[in-house]
């Protein structure tokens, strides 16, 4: 192989190497950090799930023909304080437990009131169904 066909392979290399790492840092930087939101577009037939990676979600939900929808964890799961691994948690739950859903946030966390006081679930344990088709949370009285 000759030096200038080395020279062209490497050179489309670079090329493709430099578009990659400019298209990722303007997603970095339009987006802020990549969240991913897998666990929320489970589809199951009786329920009807909502995009959450779509940015009008909060005028799609406010629509009068938009049934109101709650969170329903996926998993066994924690449920904090705040957005975040370091926040207390106020209790773990067991898959199947659903509660008031108030938004999902762009730190791959979602915002639910857990006994009338704001708390957080980590997304990629959560989904949204229609609230008609499941009870709320409580949590159980301790004898």
């Amino acid at each position: 192989m000759s030096n200038k066909s080395l020279n062209a392979i490497l050179i489309a290399s670079i090329s493709i190497l430099s578009v990659a790492v400019i298209t990722l840092t303007v997603l970095i930087i339009r987006e802020g950090k990549p969240v991913q939101y897998d666990s929320l577009y489970e589809s199951q037939e009786e329920e009807e799930n909502v995009d959450l990676g779509n940015t009008d979600f909060q005028e799609q939900t406010t629509e009068a023909d938009e049934p109101e929808k709650v969170v329903v964890v996926t998993t066994r799961v924690n449920i904090r304080s705040t957005d975040s691994e370091d926040g207390m948690v106020y209790d773990t739950v067991e898959e199947g437990a659903a509660f008031e859903f108030v938004e999902v946030l762009g730190s791959g966390w979602t915002h639910i009131k857990y006994e009338e006081q704001d708390a957080y679930i980590n997304s990629k344990y959560v989904k949204l169904v229609d609230a008609d088709k499941v009870e709320l949370y409580t949590k159980p009285v301790e004898e």
